[in-house]
């Protein structure tokens, strides 16, 4: 499973550095959810969403972020 972060606006994944990528595979993989909600916070990403991505699936879960 991959924890991945995307701005709910423009469906974008986050890729490092203050990057976005529209592909999924190429966006940054967090440990846990935590670490991707603490990086949101502290870049003021607004709209954000945590996406549980899993591998051995085309099924992933959003989790919005308060």
């Amino acid at each position: 499973m991959r924890v991945l972060l995307r701005d709910v606006r423009t469906g974008l994944y986050f890729s490092g550095a203050q990057n976005w990528t529209a592909e999924a595979e190429k966006a940054q993989s967090f440990k846990h959810s935590a670490e991707a909600m603490n990086l949101a916070r502290e870049h003021c990403v607004e709209n954000a969403e945590v996406v549980l991505a899993f591998e051995e699936s085309a099924y992933a879960v959003a989790l919005p972020l308060p």
